[in-house]
């Protein structure tokens, strides 16, 4: 029985029964992180979706989140994740989903991290609930989608350790890095983040005849509501660790507000002919937005128009997105994607896309006013041009990526803690190589990226990235237990160390440290009995091998150390 969800356009099948990455369930060693799940971090890899950190709230990390998946299952499903680590680390994840007719279907969610932490003040207690039903009226004339999601993240923040020395020299496993000093004793960050989305769709023509092929029109009207706020609270202020203190000596208070409505309407027309399909969707879009931090208030609201274009065939798949922004901050700001798939043979298929935008930063990166952070700026639009190219299926096995990111004035923050707006270029070359080699119950994963950073580097990426994974597989008894098992090594060169400013809840840029040269190396156990997957693994396996300590996620932050995790999952069916 199949299980399928639809996320952002795509529609994929529930995974309840492969064994190949079940251990992962959080950020893994691709990414720089604070040391503990749930904490911020930021990846290694360039990735051009994380440019749109420009165009809402850099504060409100919690947007990427938010993200609304339709369920559609032939039966009642429950799905129950449960995974104890080293360190007091618990991760809860619990899904239902079921159709209350062959039209509809309503589905509940909730994850939860709670975990102390290697060091002081390191605890997190992060919350995400969210609620999704769609239904589809007789002969399709009519559905909805509503989706309500919730977050609630609470974290302790330290400010790093006082004295990285006693972490680097003590490589025994068996020490308590709780006797570390930290440099900020009373210090928290809280976020919380709603989202309500309602999606209606009105079908107005429907000429399809037995085989799908026909004309269709439709029209559809989106309404989105978020709001995010978040609190910094400290006191006893650590006036040596703080670049500025700026209103109140002995307690800091900062929060900031943000909330936008939007609403969409566009109109779709379809014409399908055997494998040939034509999908022309023009659209209209308005957007309020309110932000205030202390006695900083700022709201807007700005018209944007665009249009989708699809065009398939089983030769290829060409789409087209455009965007133009008539009024407000976003006023002449526009973005277009272009990504067109061919399929050469059953066994060759390359793609080609780009990205080209000129958009206004957000307006917390224009204005700021904290007890430790304060700026008023003028910045003006970044453009982003971005293309790539690649092959996802070829007779070798091999997918490759080649990409090319130049951007314009991009936005960074300084030593001080402060956005700064290049006026210049920033580039990324990019190359990708992935290979799995399966070798009769061998299974050998392979992945390189290579990255070259040309004018202003203002990610501080490594030049090389690799993985490794070697694992072997097996079924037992009739087939009912099935193991996979192996080790994983993550390798990246020598890059630069940013810090962690708490107060913001973002990494700048500093001088001189660096981190990486250095391999983490992780096993795995993973197993299926019947509808049940579990696993073992040890984190950072070789964690106190070597004379020194030198895996830093930023400034003063150690990554995680050797751990331990063990993790369940039971899948419930009617």
């Amino acid at each position: 029985m199949r299980f399928y969800y639809t996320e952002e356009g795509k529609t994929l099948p529930i995974d309840t029964f492969s064994l190949e990455n079940f251990n992962n369930y959080r950020v893994n060693n691709e990414y720089l992180w604070l040391g503990n799940n749930g904490l911020p971090f930021y990846p290694l890899v360039f990735n051009i979706d994380n440019q749109s950190k420009y165009r809402y709230s850099f504060l409100m990390k919690g947007d990427t989140a938010l993200h609304q998946r339709e369920y559609n299952v032939a039966e009642p499903f429950t799905s129950l994740k449960y995974v104890q680590g080293a360190r007091q680390e618990q991760f809860f994840e619990l899904l239902h989903t079921q159709n209350f007719s062959p039209r509809g279907n309503f589905s509940l969610g909730y994850t939860k991290i709670n975990s102390a932490g290697s060091y002081n003040r390191q605890k997190v207690n992060n919350d995400n609930i969210s609620a999704n039903i769609w239904w589809t009226s007789k002969k399709e004339r009519y559905n909805f989608s509503f989706f309500a999601n919730r977050i609630h993240n609470s974290s302790q923040m330290n400010g790093g350790l006082k004295d990285d020395t006693l972490f680097m020299l003590d490589t025994s496993i068996f020490s308590n890095r709780k006797t570390l000093q930290v440099q900020l004793d009373n210090a928290y960050r809280i976020e919380v983040h709603h989202q309500l989305l309602l999606k209606q769709r009105f079908k107005i023509q429907s000429s399809l005849d037995s085989l799908g092929n026909g004309i269709e029109q439709f029209v559809r009207i989106t309404t989105r509501f978020r709001t995010a706020k978040t609190k910094y609270y400290d006191t006893l202020l650590n006036q040596d660790f703080y670049p500025n203190i700026y209103n109140d000596s002995s307690v800091t208070k900062d929060s900031t507000h943000y909330q936008s409505i939007q609403q969409k309407l566009s109109y779709t027309f379809s014409k399908t002919k055997g494998k040939n399909k034509l999908l022309f969707t023009p659209f209209a879009r308005y957007d309020y937005v309110d932000f205030h931090n202390t006695q900083n208030y700022t709201y807007s609201g700005y018209f944007s128009t665009g249009t989708n274009v699809e065009i398939a065939s089983s030769k290829y798949q060409l789409s087209y997105h455009s965007t133009f922004f008539l009024n407000g901050i976003r006023k002449n700001n526009f973005e277009e994607n272009l990504r067109a798939t061919f399929f050469l043979t059953p066994e060759n298929t390359i793609y080609f896309s780009s990205v080209h935008s000129v958009i206004s930063p957000s307006i917390d990166l224009q204005q700021y006013n904290g007890n430790h952070n304060q700026w008023q700026n003028n910045f003006t639009p970044i453009r982003t041009l971005h293309v790539e190219a690649g092959s996802k299926k070829n007779i070798w096995g091999v997918h490759l990526k080649l990409a090319y990111t130049d951007i314009y004035k991009p936005i960074y923050f300084d030593y001080k803690q402060t956005p700064i707006q290049h006026n210049g270029y920033s580039q990324i070359i990019q190359t990708q190589v992935s290979k799995t080699f399966k070798l009769k119950r061998w299974r050998i994963l392979s992945k390189a990226v290579y990255q070259y950073t040309g004018g202003k580097d203002i990610f501080q990426l490594p030049d090389f990235l690799a993985t490794l994974k070697i694992a072997y597989t097996a079924e037992l008894f009739n087939k009912a237990l099935s193991y996979y098992t192996g080790i994983k090594v993550t390798y990246y060169n020598t890059t630069p160390l940013k810090g962690f400013a708490p107060s913001i809840n973002a990494f700048y840029l500093t001088p001189g440290m660096t981190t990486g040269s250095y391999p983490f190396v992780s096993f795995f156990f993973n197993a299926r009995i019947k509808s049940v997957r579990l696993f073992f693994s040890v984190m950072h396996l070789n964690s106190g091998l070597s004379k020194e300590n030198t895996y830093f996620g930023a400034l003063h932050h150690p990554l995680e150390d050797r751990a331990y995790k063990i993790g369940i999952n039971w899948n419930f069916r009617k």
